[in-house]
């Protein structure tokens, strides 16, 4: 759905507008869950997070993927 809404952004600017609203309430919920921790920027984190969501959750996905999805999460975004 995010690639969806940046791809018709890019081609309609009343689109565009209209976007920025659900991306930032994206963006504010997993900054939520990143300003516990002690390091990082948590806005850009925060941003980067939401897209990896948006492209993981285009398909199903197998075990492994999804173990290796989780880890960047878990160490690289949440620190654990």
């Amino acid at each position: 759905m995010l690639r969806v809404w940046v791809d018709a952004g890019l081609q309609d600017p009343a689109l565009r507008a209209e976007s920025a609203p659900p991306l930032d309430w994206g963006r504010r919920r997993m900054a939520h869950y990143l300003r516990p921790r002690d390091f990082g920027d948590v806005d850009m984190e925060a941003v980067v997070m939401v897209a990896l969501l948006g492209v993981f959750g285009v398909r199903q996905r197998g075990a492994a993927e999804v173990e290796a999805a989780a880890r960047i999460i878990e160490r690289g975004l949440l620190g654990r």
